[in-house]
């Protein structure tokens, strides 16, 4: 989406000197032309947009989808099946040590995972006590009510890796980070006030949410802290980037070195003699 720019030039402008007489220059400001240029530029409502044909989104999927629409459209319409890499399959190896440790099913964590060992055991008793719960499937309707992950009308999915209720009104947030913490701290925090949002629409008695993202291998933590006003603020935001994705009829390539980097489409895959994209930028 555009950014939008207020135009001088197409309306009428007050002099900056309100001694300084109207000329054809320096005109007086119009109001209801300045009204119409706005109404000519600001952005189309999209809620009530037919969804395309990518009808679900996560924070993940949305991230994807923002730096190259393509390679959503590859791998979620085309079935294009990107191959993970070790860092991946080691996170997802910690994410199931600490969720099962948390479950009581197993009495030792990874040794990988021993910085946040305190705040892990913490859950663990918690969890015994009724208090937590890991690793659920939350979906909903593009109207924020809460669905099944599976459902027809599924719109958003999110997983926490962990919730935490203190009480009825507060609770705490948590996702285990493999990675690293230095230069994720925009994009995670985002993924965090999603998750808070998600977290306010499933909970209507929910006030207060303290959220985590606690990074395995460095002993961090990025915090965040919301009460329920906050809504009114930042979900239009996350709405907007949402239904972009869930109602685009277009998924235009955005090559570059830093989007490409990474990205496994631009080489054939297994069993394939050409690659998916054909604009991938290679070293």
């Amino acid at each position: 989406m555009a950014k939008m720019m207020f135009n001088p030039s197409a309306v009428n402008t007050a002099p900056l000197n309100p001694k300084e007489p109207v000329t054809e220059d320096r005109p007086l400001f119009d109001p209801a032309a300045a009204q119409a240029q706005y109404e000519a530029e600001k952005p189309e409502d999209l809620h009530d947009k037919p969804l395309g044909p990518l009808k679900r989104w996560s924070f993940s999927g949305l991230s994807e989808f923002e730096q190259c629409a393509y390679k959503t459209y590859l791998k979620k319409i085309e079935g294009a099946q990107e191959p993970s890499g070790p860092a991946a399959a080691r996170g997802s190896k910690l994410h199931e040590s600490i969720e099962n440790y948390i479950q009581g099913f197993v009495d030792e964590l990874d040794p990988e995972v021993k910085k946040h060992r305190d705040l892990i055991d913490r859950l663990r008793d918690a969890y015994v006590e009724g208090r937590v719960t890991v690793e659920e499937d939350w979906g909903y309707t593009r109207d924020w009510v809460p669905t099944g992950w599976e459902d027809d009308d599924t719109w958003a999915r999110l997983k926490l890796d962990a919730i935490e209720f203190e009480n009825e009104t507060s609770c705490s947030i948590y996702d285990w980070k493999s990675g690293r913490k230095f230069g994720n701290e925009v994009k995670h925090a985002q993924q965090l006030l999603v998750y808070a949002i998600g977290t306010f629409k499933r909970f209507p008695e929910v006030e207060f949410i303290y959220g985590a993202m606690v990074y395995i291998d460095k002993g961090e933590i990025l915090e965040g802290k919301y009460v329920r006003s906050d809504l009114d603020l930042f979900l239009p935001r996350i709405e907007r980037r949402a239904l972009t994705m869930t109602t685009a009829t277009e998924f235009p390539p955005s090559p570059s070195k830093h989007n490409c980097k990474w990205c496994r489409l631009k080489e054939p895959l297994e069993g394939e003699e050409e690659a998916r994209c054909q604009w991938g930028v290679l070293e």
